[in-house]
């Protein structure tokens, strides 16, 4: 079957007949199994396939996918490192430098995640994944505290690609501040937050619930203050877990 894949921070994958490169029917039911979400049943359709003949491309990079969807990023690179130092003349290059990019900003690695982006964008200015990379992109920028850098890919965003799914959301970070900041928490119930604030004001920190709409539900985040540098902020959360909490720096 073709498939066309769209890829974003999550990797979702939506059906696109017009617009497919992957043409393998003995992969059908690795593709099935993929997009049910049985990810698992994806890997394991992809190595009974292999026992009787390679994957190819398109099974290496139907692995990646799915490893990465199970939070493995570093088996995910390795497929999709290998697609492209074995199939150089692959029609998925695209994807590939884009999956590798995302495996390295899930693992918290944003300056490779940075450099495979630009590395996206030099060897494909034509790109149609642009706005894509764009905003993940100014993302990576983001959590390593280049806040100017990350204006830059947001606002390349919303003035080029202005009809782009990705637009809303680059809109969204050119309104944030230029800080990091140390969360605790995030709930769908205000009293929960609520609680851990209660939590955290015990043991002396300066807590607050920031509101945020996610899609359709409304989320309580609980933070205990901004930074200028993620060193000082790294510093709070440390303290943190010391103290029991689980808390994690954002930008």
């Amino acid at each position: 079957m073709r498939i066309g894949l769209f890829l974003i921070i999550v990797f979702a994958l939506l059906a696109s007949p017009a617009a497919g490169f992957c043409d393998d029917s003995i992969l059908d039911k690795a593709w099935t199994c993929y997009l049910k979400s049985d990810y698992n049943d994806a890997l394991n359709a992809c190595r009974a396939v292999s026992k009787s003949r390679p994957l190819g491309e398109e099974g290496r990079y139907l692995m990646g996918l799915s490893f990465l969807k199970l939070g493995l990023q570093e088996k995910a690179r390795k497929n999709f490192e290998f697609v492209i130092k074995n199939y150089p003349y692959s029609g998925l290059k695209e994807e590939l430098l884009l999956g590798i990019a995302g495996s390295y900003y899930l693992e918290g690695d944003f300056k490779r995640a940075e450099e495979y982006y630009k590395r996206l964008l030099k060897n494909f200015n034509t790109t149609g994944y642009a706005s894509i990379v764009y905003l993940s992109m100014g993302k990576a920028l983001r959590k390593q505290g280049k806040w100017r850098e990350a204006e830059g890919s947001f606002y390349k965003v919303t003035r080029s690609y202005p009809l782009s799914l990705e637009a809303k959301e680059a809109k969204s970070y050119l309104l944030k501040g230029h800080f990091f900041s140390v969360q605790v928490g995030a709930f769908a119930k205000k009293d929960n937050a609520a609680k851990l604030v209660n939590s955290l004001k015990r043991k002396g920190y300066n807590a607050v619930i920031k509101k945020q709409y996610d899609m359709e539900n409304i989320l309580y985040k609980v933070k205990t203050a901004t930074f200028d540098t993620k060193a000082m902020a790294d510093k709070e959360a440390k303290q943190l877990k010391s103290d029991g909490f689980s808390p994690r720096v954002t930008s």
